[in-house]
Parts: structure tokens; sequence; C-alpha cells
């Protein structure tokens, strides 16, 4: 087990230990247990845990509506959507009562664990290994990236529940504090430790010039702080003449039905054809680590289906 410690009101806990939880009606409840976090805002205390589960425990979640997981919470979600031969990541929230019952300034990560792995130290009779006692706020699965782009980091597709608007409403602001944080500095950083030349169109947008094995093109790297967003574009040099636009059509719906990551995209008014890529970081950060693997991931792309649109267009 590894522990990460931050300031007193706001701790993490990264570790890999099996947990049972059990429902109301007795039922158990196995996975891992691999992330605890605990939040402080003022006397406004919240928990947080990111469980890893097999393709059983997953379907009983889903069939029993356990961790609040009923119809309205979830709208269109199917079990349809995940790879079952892959573990699923469920990310809970505290229910807000129990975290003000049980959560004091004095509590622990390590308090945390106790009562959810040993219901003999549950503090005046709160069981948090009760699954109603939590509310399900994400879903998300690994997605398997082609090999080309296996080595370009990884990526997690999933679904967000009602309860994340609980969740991101009383983040703490600390928590808030990171999610807002400057991410058009972290992308000028990462580009001048690269020493790569950009131009910074407005605090929001910046485009750069990039040579890849098979042709040249602009990328432009867009923030939006306020929805906590990065989209990269990897724009074709060449615009689609008009006479080749359906065949074009054809072929991006083709393309990006194989595609784990990302789209290419078409203006159809002027021919313009970009790939597209993005991230929502909502109640985490921007980091380099993450934007640089995103970046590359998209010019690694492009690079791949260049010569391809070239003989397409031209």
């Amino acid at each position: 087990m590894v522990i990460t410690m931050s300031k007193p009101s706001n701790e993490k806990l990264i570790l890999d230990h099996p947990i049972v939880f059990t429902t109301l009606a007795g039922q158990s409840i196995p996975a891992q247990l691999q992330e605890i976090r605990l939040f402080a805002d003022g006397d406004s205390r919240r928990c947080t845990l990111r469980l890893e589960l097999g393709s059983a425990a997953f379907l009983d979640i889903v069939e029993g509506e356990w961790f609040a997981l009923h119809p309205a919470a979830i709208g269109g979600l199917t079990v349809s959507s995940f790879d079952l031969e892959l573990p699923v990541e469920l990310q809970l929230l505290l229910r807000k009562g129990i975290a003000e019952q049980f959560l004091q300034e004095t509590t622990s990560g390590e308090d945390i664990i106790k009562a959810l792995l040993n219901p003999s130290t549950d503090d005046m009779n709160v069981k948090l290994y009760t699954s109603e006692n939590w509310l399900a706020t994400e879903i998300k699965q690994e997605m398997s990236l082609p090999e080309e782009l296996a080595d370009e980091g990884k990526l997690k597709h999933g679904f967000r529940t009602q309860w994340a608007e609980a969740s991101r409403s009383s983040s703490s602001a600390a928590t808030a504090a990171i999610v807002q944080g400057d991410m058009h500095e972290t992308v000028d950083q990462l580009l001048s430790g690269w020493n790569w030349s950009f131009l910074r169109e407005d605090p929001e947008l910046l485009s750069v010039k990039f040579s890849g094995e098979t042709g040249q093109w602009t990328v432009l790297i867009a923030t939006d702080e306020e929805k906590s967003l990065c989209l990269i574009y990897s724009i074709y040099p060449v615009k689609v003449p008009e006479a080749r636009r359906s065949q074009a059509m054809d072929w991006m719906t083709e393309t990006n039905y194989n595609l784990p990551i990302g789209c290419f995209e078409m203006d159809l008014t002027d021919g313009e054809l970009r790939f597209r890529s993005g991230i929502d970081v909502e109640q985490d950060r921007l980091s380099r680590e993450l934007l640089s693997n995103l970046l590359t991931t998209n010019m690694a792309v492009m690079d791949m289906y260049f010569a391809e649109l070239a003989q397409l267009i031209e």
C-alpha cells in the first residue's frame, strides 16, 4: 500500500486492497479499493472512493441499482457501453448526511480504511461498508489503443451520473483552485520545455507548426477554464475541394468508427478538415504529463493518416 499525504484538510491515499461492500438486503459486492480522498472546506467534509470492479460485480451493481444507480441517475447508460472482459472503475461519493455524521476534523484516510475493512471500528454506528451510504458519481473503463499508439498514454471512456453534480457543488476550495488553475500556463510550460515555437492567439488558444514524418500542419491547442476542457486540433493543410467532400465524409465515417480516441471532422462550408481530441479535467487538473499524452497522441494520429488524406484530397 502506498499512502500519499497532502495538507491535513485534503488527503489522498493510493492503494490496492480487496474490499467487500454490503447492500441493504445483505448481498456482497467485492471490489478493489484503489483510492481514498478527503476534502475539507471550513466545516464541510467530503470523502470519495475509487473502486475497480470485475464484470460480475459491475453487472450486479447496475441490475440491483446499488450505490444509488437508479434509472433517473444514470439516464441512458447500458452495460453494453463497456467491455465486460476488462475491469470497470467506479467513483463513489459519501452521502452528505453520513459525511456530516462520520467525518470530523481529526478523521483521516486511515480511519476510513479501518471503517471500511473492519466493521467493528465503525464510529457512531455508521457502517461505511454499506453500499447505500455511497453515491456512484462516475463509471469509467480504460480503452485499448491501437498498437502504434499504445506507448502514448492511457485513455478512459465513461459516464458521469447526476450525483457528480453533488460532488462538484460540495468540492472544497482547495479542489476548486486546482480545477480552475491556469490551464494555458500548463500549455505554455510544456511547449517551452520542448523548445517549441508557438503563437498565442489569445489566452485560451495557441497555434503550433508541426512537421511529422509524412507532412506539415498546424496544431491548435484550446483551453476553457470555465468548462475545464482542453481541446487539440490538427488542421490538415489543404482544404477539401467541394467535388471531393462527399468522398471525404465517407472516409471520415469509416475511419472514425475504428478510432479509439478523437475523430476527424470537416467544415462543409469551406472544406477545412481536422483531427480533434480533448479531455475534461473537471475536479482534477491539466498536468504537463496529461497534456503531453493528449497532444502527442493527436499528432500521431494525423501523421498516421496524412498520406492517405493526401491521396483522398489531392
